[in-house]
């Protein structure tokens, strides 16, 4: 597509390229790498001069291919795609790669499009913010850091919500250019951290009121700490589930029903009817969505920002996707699953038996994800208590009819080895059925698909409507 239409969709290919590139590990590991060579600075700044001259240094302007339009992505001139790593490129291509770059260590930037003598937009270049003002850079043109040639139309595009900010004849005015980047950054939902001394007030989904992204050694300790606690929760969930199997398993060679009808748990008692059985449904669901977030956010695929009002930091999320916070009272609610289901709630403690929710670890972690291993640590001993007693009445049975203790211990300790033998020949069925492989597959590729058209349709609403109209949740707020 050649003249303006195409111009302005080769700028908008670069914004959503860049937006794209910039939650890629390996560009943001390229950033880091060539911040520590220039001597680990730690003002905005220096860093974006940093990263500037290494990609201007590193990396060749080379045409695109004849009679087409060719804009790679920023791990490809950054490191690798598809196996080759591409040394160079025209404008677009390096642009992409700038922004992205700027934006993967929490330099807020944007991509300028110019106009000189022709009747379309003709070079694209990048601009960064360091938190004070705005600054050129042009990687393909090698000119100073700051500086560009002076445009006869100029368009701004911000990143990563892709809104134009500005669009008019001449250099835009920097002054105008912030509060309209800020206004058409997408709203996010939060997946809040805790901190060593946090204060013991809670936060209970109240919306964010201004956003900063976490840089530097911060943001590097934040994603650690995500790690730590998305690998606890996935072996407390682990535990939990091999719990289930083996209470089953008791329950089914004991002549027991997998679930009591009509019976209902009073305090102290160990009974697993319909209440316990959906309580953990939806325990076991929400685990799966914190390890899911956590993870992200250990690695990079999600933005970690700090909510200035309320110093509460996390991972963002967006609207359309499930949102998970803890209430004051230390119950977890996994909220926005479907259109048409009601929010889950797990009570603090779990099936009321008085587990108390831990709040916070030593370090900083996650605060939510915290509470939610500490539901999942209690309904797996809740289930392993179930089972105990299981065995204890069927002990009791077996003596009364007349069997020796010698012969009940035997025939007791034959149960619990075939039950643990029986739930492990479960679980191994489980992985080899290829129907429960097959509903697997298309249950998380439904899940991906829905996350993929929910991305793509937010991508398309902001360009459209260049702002966005949702307030951002907390996902996992601050503990107490």
């Amino acid at each position: 597509m050649r003249g303006p239409a195409g111009a302005w969709t080769s700028l908008q290919q670069t914004a959503m390229k860049a937006a794209q590139g910039r939650l890629i590990p390996s560009v943001r590991s390229w950033a880091i790498n060539r911040i520590r060579d220039a001597g680990s600075p730690r003002d905005k700044l220096s860093q974006a001069q940093a990263l500037y001259y290494a990609l201007v240094r590193e990396k060749l302007y080379v045409a695109d291919p004849v009679d087409a339009e060719f804009i790679a992505g920023a791990d490809c001139l950054l490191d690798q795609c598809g196996g080759l790593s591409l040394n160079g490129g025209d404008c677009d291509d390096l642009t992409v790669a700038m922004v992205a770059a700027f934006e993967s260590v929490g330099l807020r930037a944007c991509v300028v499009s110019h106009q000189y003598a022709t009747e379309a937009l003709e070079h694209v270049l990048s601009a960064v913010h360091d938190g004070a003002r705005w600054y050129y850079a042009d990687p393909s043109s090698g000119a100073p850091f700051g500086t560009a040639r002076v445009p006869t139309r100029e368009v701004w595009v911000a990143v990563p919500s892709l809104s134009v900010v500005c669009d008019k004849m001449g250099p835009c005015s920097p002054e105008t250019i912030s509060p309209l980047v800020e206004a058409g950054r997408p709203a996010g939902d939060f997946l809040g951290i805790g901190g060593v001394g946090a204060s013991n007030n809670e936060a209970t989904g109240a919306t964010m009121s201004e956003l900063q992204p976490v840089t530097g050694r911060a943001l590097a300790d934040l994603q650690r700490d995500f790690l730590v606690a998305y690998r606890a929760l996935e072996l407390e969930r682990a535990a939990m589930v091999g719990e289930y199997k083996r209470m089953r398993a008791v329950r089914e060679m004991t002549g027991k029903p997998p679930i009591d009808a009509n019976v209902y748990a009073g305090p102290g008692q160990a009974v697993w009817g319909t209440e316990q059985e959906d309580k953990l449904r939806g325990l076991d669901q929400t685990a799966v969505v914190a390890i899911a977030y956590s993870r992200q956010g250990a690695v990079g695929q999600r933005r970690i920002e700090r909510d200035v009002a309320t110093g509460i930091t996390g991972v963002v999320a967006l609207d359309t996707e499930p949102v998970i916070y803890k209430e004051s009272d230390g119950s977890v609610v996994l909220a926005n699953v479907s259109a048409t289901q009601q929010p889950q709630v797990t009570p603090a403690g779990f099936f009321s038996m008085g587990w108390p929710v831990v709040a916070l670890v030593v370090g900083c972690t996650v605060a939510g994800v915290v509470a939610t291993v500490a539901l999942v640590s209690a309904a797996k001993d809740y289930i392993a208590r179930v089972r105990a007693k299981d065995l204890q009445e069927h002990q009791t049975s077996l003596l009364q009819r007349g069997l020796s203790p010698e012969q009940v211990a035997t025939m007791m300790r034959s149960l619990g080895e075939t039950a643990e033998r029986q739930a492990f020949a479960e679980a191994e069925k489980a992985k080899q059925d290829p129907l429960a492989q097959l509903a697997t597959v298309a249950k998380w590729g439904g899940v991906g698909l829905l996350t993929f058209g929910a991305l793509t349709g937010g991508i398309y609403l902001w360009s459209q409507l260049r702002s966005v109209r949702s307030s951002p949740r907390l996902l996992l707020a601050e503990a107490a």
